[in-house]
């Protein structure tokens, strides 16, 4: 991880592009299926009636998912209420991606920032500007922001 005792737009640069990129890279790769592996969105997709390969993807648990009225033991409802969860907990991964998009936005706009007034002193940079530059990701970690 860079070091971000004090301002430095190079260590600025290195936590942009390796620490908060990778995160990105990781986000989206969780959302993907990847190495044979089903990502959480798709399984919740297939899942349920009138998917093209069957009720059961996410849980495997043979006649019980036959419905309420073929199935006294109401794994019809288990399997709705892992879609439900699975539904949100894939919300949260797209949540973070766009905080985190943001997030390396932001940094960006600081470095510019940084680097305008290289020449100046950094007393020069009003620092209410640089607070500024982060208000989407207030937003975003405050619930008010976009998820898109």
């Amino acid at each position: 991880m860079a070091d971000l005792t004090h301002l430095d737009s190079t260590a600025l640069k290195n936590f942009k592009n390796n620490d908060v990129g990778d995160f990105i890279t990781d986000l989206l790769n969780i959302r993907k299926d990847n190495a044979g592996v089903r990502s959480l969105k798709n399984l919740v997709a297939e899942t349920g009636e009138g998917s093209a390969s069957g009720d059961a993807k996410m849980l495997r648990i043979g006649l019980m998912g036959g419905g309420d009225s073929e199935d006294p033991t109401g794994g019809s409802a288990l399997i709705e209420a892992l879609k439900t969860q699975g539904g949100a907990l894939d919300g949260i991964f797209k949540s973070q991606k766009v905080l985190f998009d943001d997030i390396e936005s932001a940094l960006e706009e600081t470095i510019t920032t940084l680097l305008k007034t290289q020449g100046d002193s950094l007393t020069s940079i009003d620092g209410e500007k640089l607070m500024d530059i982060f208000d989407t990701v207030d937003d975003d970690m405050s619930g008010t922001g976009s998820d898109s």
